[in-house]
This record gives structure tokens, sequence and C-alpha cells, in this order.
């Protein structure tokens, strides 16, 4: 089983070396991509000494899309089965990425599974049944084991979304298509999803603080922005995951206008995502 990981650094710090450490060993190649601007260009970043990494830098923030559709097709030439997409933020302990990928070589009917992906809930609870797993509509980008032998047959992936809801779509579509996504429920790996604050909303009167996951208004201008996309882009498939996605996505936003402190802010960008959407406007915003 071939293996190449991909990982999208925008604006990293020196934990993203530990982070590529936790799964390097296990892969044949690692492609970094830097989005981080060109006058904030990421220097000597990457520390650790390795012919196994390719680092591509061309000063813009080019999105998710772009970038993991620029390393499968890298990964295809190359000629890897599988690519391991990775988050800066997100990290193995080697136990688990052992059993991970042990796992996927000896899945049955592996050949029907577009992607396999882990259990990034810091809440669970570790088990010594690492096989265990389940089959599910989505699974986010960090962390999963794309299979590459599907890659052209499912789609690349929808540079018009640049951010948010890319995993979502592509899971969409290899769903459609009759292929399984997969979960291994107790194989964990760390994640950060969003910025963690501790705050009081109006909901409590601002007296009770409780810590919550949110993300910025620009942020969540692409998360609905792109979910109105995948809304109309679905739309005659009558999928019942689209309305639980939707769901999902506005209960999110709500929570980042209650905690995030910036209440103006967010709608400012939450009307423009809207309007944007209403005219075609996709890939990265336009101030």
């Amino acid at each position: 089983m071939r293996i190449a990981a991909l990982i999208i650094l925008y604006h990293p710090n020196e934990i993203v070396n530990e982070n590529i450490a936790s799964f390097i060993d296990l892969v044949e190649k690692v492609y970094v991509f830097d989005n981080t601007e060109k006058e904030k260009k990421t220097k000597n970043i990457i520390t650790i000494k390795s012919n196994k990494i390719v680092l591509f830098q061309d000063g813009e923030n080019k999105g998710i899309a772009e970038r993991l559709n620029t390393g499968l097709e890298q990964a295809l030439i190359d000629g890897y089965e599988w690519l391991l997409t990775m988050d800066q933020d997100s990290s193995f302990s080697s136990n688990y990425i052992e059993k991970y990928f042990k796992n996927v070589s000896m899945f049955n009917k592996v050949e029907s599974v577009a992607i396999f992906g882990v259990n990034d809930n810091r809440k669970a609870v570790p088990s010594i049944e690492y096989d265990e797993f389940e089959e599910i509509d989505t699974l986010i980008t960090s962390g999963s084991l794309l299979n590459l032998n599907l890659a052209n047959e499912i789609g690349y992936f929808d540079e018009k979304l640049f951010i948010d809801s890319v995993d979502n779509d592509y899971c969409i579509r290899a769903k459609l298509l009759g292929f399984r996504i997969i979960k291994f429920k107790n194989i964990l790996m760390v994640h950060q999803l969003g910025n963690s604050v501790h705050k009081a909303s109006i909901k409590s009167l601002f007296i009770l603080k409780k810590h919550k996951e949110i993300h910025t208004p620009i942020r969540c201008y692409y998360i609905l922005r792109n979910n109105l996309y995948l809304q109309d882009k679905f739309k005659s498939q009558n999928i019942a995951l689209i309305e639980k996605l939707s769901n999902e996505t506005y209960n999110h936003i709500k929570k980042c206008i209650l905690y995030g402190g910036s209440f103006f802010k967010y709608c400012k960008y939450l009307r423009k995502a809207k309007k944007d959407f209403k005219a075609g406007s996709m890939g990265k915003i336009n101030y």
C-alpha cells in the first residue's frame, strides 16, 4: 500500500514540525503546500530534515481545494495509491496511525471505499477495538485517506468552494456514485476545530461562561456561502444529508454570533455571503 501525505500551511508556527513528525515515518512522501501570502511568507518553518518532504511555496493563498487538487494530481503522477490529507494543527500518536494504516490495508472490499477517516472528537474514550468502524456520510479533510484509484471517477475537489465544505462536496459525490465513506471509531486524531473561547452570551445574560469553538466572521462567510452553493448544486438529487448539513451550518453560525463578540462584523459578512452566492461570486472572497 503506497501512501503519500499532503499538509496545507497557513501562517503556521513551529508546532507543525511535531505534527508532521507524527505521520512522516508511515508515508513515502509528504507534499507541503504553503498558503501563506507573499508578504508574510513562511520562512524556514519546516525544520524536519527529510528527503520525503516536498515544499511548494508561491506566496499566494489559493485555498484548500486547489492545493488538494495539485497534491492529488502529483500523487497520481508519482504512483501512489492513497493520499493522507492533514491540517497543520492535526497529529496522530504513533500507535494510532500504525493501527489506522493496518486497518485500511486489511479492509474487506477496500476498492469500494472512497475515503477512510478517523475520530477527531477530543472527548472520545479510547478503546482497544481499533478495527471497529462505521459507514458514514461525510468526513473532514484532516486525517482522511483518499483512494486515488477512484479520484478520476469521483472528480477532483470543487475549487469554487475555496475553503469550507470542500470535504462535504467530495463525500457527497462519492456516495452518489455508490462508493463508501468509512470511519474508524477508535482511531483518535488530535485536531483543533476553530478558535476556542471561554465566554458568556446574551442567552445567559452574560453571566455564565462556556467553552465554545467558533470561527471568525470571514470564515463564517465561507461556511454560509458554500453551504448555499451545495444546496443549489445538489437540489435535484433530493439528498437528506444536505438538509442536515444546512442545519449544522446555521447552528454553528448562530453559536459564532453569540460567542464571537463581533455581532455587526458577523452580520456584514453573512449578508455578503448571501449576496455573493446569488451573484455567482465564488472562490476567494472579493473584499
